[in-house]
């Protein structure tokens, strides 16, 4: 009988328990452990806000699986000088985003990767975003598939809800993660934003169905002219004109520039359609490359 009852209590003890041996500390965001593949630059005069809805590697995270405290943040390839800010947003059933805290600016001191302290906030299914100036840039790291992001442009403001400027697939990432710290005590659930329908089964992702901010057929992909351009500025204006990068061929360096495209510019083509661009650089063209 005392076997018994000391077994019970074990399983007692292990039932109690588990709740608290998933209070971790967690990791949302791109790991830094994949190589850098080039810079990219915001390119809007109002500043970006970015967030990765989808990663690639395995066990990697996005939406906290816990509520807690964004306590720190890192970021590759900033800027020196320019100011950035880690961000809290909430997905809406509408396919919008509303945020829900921000820090202060984070001055770039130029170092390849920065750390930062944060005190955020944060709820079960909300995502961290990455907000900077026109100008500022950003790492972009290589995937090891492919990984779906939206862009804000200018960044949300606290409380402010707004649909996502652009949305893609890529087949690189934004380079910045944040620490999320349990809470001791699990505060109650944001809010829903209010949706017209009073439901929804949470917002749709890229690459499945109407990707947010998407108006679906009213949008057409009207293929930019992106000769002469960086890949990354070149992967912005595609986002810009509702189209999406597809194969690269040429060889990923700081210096390569766009010397050809398919479609040309001026076409125009359903909304989400691919280009694809040939690369040069000083160590010349490389024929073959995968697509982004």
């Amino acid at each position: 009988m005392k076997a018994l009852l000391s077994a019970i209590g074990v399983a007692l003890l292990a039932v109690v328990a588990a709740p608290f041996a998933q209070a971790a500390p967690v990791t949302l965001g791109s790991p830094l452990t994949a190589p850098f593949e080039f810079a990219g630059e915001c390119e809007s005069v109002l500043g970006c806000e970015v967030t990765a809805l989808d990663l690639s590697e395995p066990g990697a995270l996005t939406a906290s699986p816990i509520a807690g405290t964004v306590v720190r943040w890192r970021a590759a390839g900033t800027t020196l000088g320019s100011e950035y800010r880690i961000n809290v947003l909430r997905a809406n059933p509408s396919g919008t985003y509303t945020e829900t805290a921000v820090s202060p600016p984070a001055v770039s001191a130029g170092e390849p990767t920065e750390t930062f302290d944060a005190d955020l906030p944060i709820a079960v299914g909300e995502y961290v975003a990455l907000s900077f100036p026109a100008g500022a840039g950003l790492s972009l790291l290589e995937s090891p598939g492919l990984t779906s992001e939206v862009f804000f442009e200018p960044p949300l403001t606290v409380g402010a809800e707004a649909a996502p400027a652009g949305s893609d697939v890529l087949g690189d990432e934004s380079a910045f993660d944040a620490e999320v710290e349990p809470s001791t005590a699990s505060p109650p659930p944001s809010p829903p934003a209010s949706t017209g329908d009073g439901g929804g089964s949470g917002p749709s992702t890229v690459g499945g169905g109407t990707p947010p901010g998407s108006t679906g057929n009213s949008t057409q992909c009207v293929v930019p002219r992106l000769g002469a351009k960086p890949l990354a500025v070149a992967r912005k204006k595609l986002i810009q004109a509702h189209c999406r990068l597809g194969k690269v061929r040429g060889r990923r360096t700081r210096s390569a520039l766009v010397v050809s495209q398919s479609p040309q510019a001026g076409a125009h083509l359903a909304a989400g359609a691919k280009v694809s661009v040939t690369l040069f650089s000083k160590s010349g063209p490389t024929r073959g490359g995968g697509a982004s």
